[in-house]
């Protein structure tokens, strides 16, 4: 009988290649012949990756630039994270305490393994937006920038594993209180090297301002790209997209009448440049709308425009009706993700004292090349049941949307818990909802005191921020 190790090299490589990650490592300890390909580039690039994986060591974001022997280890820390991640009492390997501004923290999202941008509200009209440098030693608040009537803020490297960080914060104006204000920001976070800095003075770029007689309550940034939504409570339409180019400053509205059938302020959308997933509530569904952006958002073109429709229609959803729903996506930055497919947390919340919410992971599928494609009543992958009198607020979902975390507020009893889920993508899977932490770990804070949150789905971070400024930092 032939062995399969007298396997032609290529029949043997196309078989690795078919494998589970999981399977392909227990193959190669099973003699040395195998264990040869722990070391091929090729069979770790062409192994379908389906787990959340920390990709921070890459330099452009892809597998393909990481060698055979780091996406081994990096493919090993992700395997044990999602054994720890599925048990009904999750391993918290270690908790740390950042001691940041002395005020509460309203918002915070890493950039890398070295930076922090968190807001800290100073009083009811003021926001302080901090960049920390995160040393193993003392953290570090390398730039300020305070923001009158500033609420929100998103971060993002110009460049995965670039230097140049784009902050967008939305307020209101401050000289005119019924206009809405975008603000983005530059930094360099390489800075300038001096004697006493060898790591560098970060030092603001740039900064550019828009205003527009209209409300900005939600941005994102996708490399030169920044975009905010925007609606209308007095004028039509009712909600518009505007796109900002931070290199050429050419700004585009977006003005598509699919925009405006979503109910106020409950749109939401993702960039994976040079496409755009739109998401919201509509007459009691949840609608998915997937579009190209403008070219001419990234030609070297300088002007401004209105434009009322997207340049392609690449596919729409649909969902069955759902009543009283919040919707739920990944805050986390996207560089060089392919778009394959788009997941959306749900939750239903009667505020009843007997009858029990639920929550519902919706998975859309994404061929970018097609056309016009439509889907009616899609159903969603995984539901699970939520306590009666909850409200999840905040709530993180991960990138993948493989995970999330959320505070759980049971309003009639007053009683708050930090909770966790993982929602497989395998048919038939079942959703595993617990508490984040064990029962027997003592936290060094208290679960009501959380005020924001932030979830690294591939590094196992929370970042959580209490009401007195600090921010805890615990690693599965």
């Amino acid at each position: 009988m032939l062995a399969l190790i007298d396997l032609p090299h290529d029949i043997l490589i196309h078989i690795c290649t078919q494998l589970e990650p999981r399977d392909f490592l227990n193959l190669i300890q099973t003699c040395r012949v195998l264990h040869a390909f722990a070391f091929s580039d090729y069979v770790w690039h062409h192994i379908r990756h389906d787990l959340p994986m920390d990709m921070s060591s890459s330099r452009d974001g892809r597998l393909r630039s990481i060698p055979a022997v780091e996406l081994q280890a990096i493919t090993r820390r992700a395997l044990r994270l999602h054994e720890n991640w599925l048990r009904p009492t999750a391993h918290v390997l270690s908790i740390s305490k950042l001691q940041s501004e002395p005020h509460m923290v309203v918002a915070m999202q890493p950039l890398g393994s070295s930076w922090l941008v968190t807001s800290h509200r100073i009083r009811n009209n003021l926001i302080n937006i901090c960049v920390w440098r995160l040393s193993k030693d003392t953290p570090s608040c390398v730039i300020r920038i305070e923001s009158e009537n500033a609420f929100t803020f998103e971060a993002a490297f110009r460049e995965e594993g670039g230097h140049v960080a784009v902050i967008s914060v939305l307020g209101a104006s401050q000289t005119d209180k019924t206009k809405g204000q975008l603000t983005i920001y530059q930094i360099n976070l390489k800075g300038h090297e001096t004697n006493e800095h060898s790591l560098g003075v970060p030092y603001l770029m740039s900064s550019q301002r828009i205003e527009r007689t209209a409300v900005f309550y939600y941005t994102q940034i996708s490399g030169t790209i920044v975009a905010a939504a925007i609606v209308n409570l007095v004028n039509q339409p009712l909600h518009q997209i505007l796109l900002y180019n931070i290199l050429t400053n050419a700004t585009i509205i977006m003005d598509s009448p699919i925009l405006s059938a979503f109910e106020a302020s409950r749109m939401l959308f993702k960039l994976y440049s040079p496409h755009i997933v739109i998401v919201g509530v509509s007459a009691q569904r949840i609608k998915v709308h997937v579009r190209e952006l403008p070219k001419r958002i990234f030609s070297s073109w300088t002007g401004k425009d209105t434009c009322e429709d997207w340049a392609a229609s690449i596919i729409d959803y649909k969902t069955i009706r759902i009543r009283n729903v919040e919707i739920y996506i990944s805050p986390e930055p996207i560089y060089r993700s392919p778009l394959t497919s788009f997941t959306v947390m749900v939750a239903h919340l009667p505020f009843s004292t007997s009858h029990e919410g639920v929550a519902d992971i919706f998975r859309f599928p994404i061929d970018i090349s097609a056309r016009n494609l439509a889907f009616d009543d899609w159903k969603p992958a995984l539901a699970f049941n939520m306590p009666p009198n909850v409200t999840l607020d905040p709530t993180c979902f991960g990138k993948t949307g493989m995970r999330a975390v959320w505070l759980s507020h049971r309003w009639n009893l007053d009683d708050y818990q930090l909770m966790r889920g993982s929602f497989s993508d395998t048919v038939n899977a079942k959703a595993m909802i617990a508490p984040l932490a064990p029962p027997d770990l003592a936290l060094p804070f208290e679960p009501h005191t959380c005020r924001s949150l932030y979830f690294e789905e591939a590094t196992g971070k929370v970042w959580v921020g209490v009401h007195t400024g600090d921010i805890f930092v615990l690693q599965f």
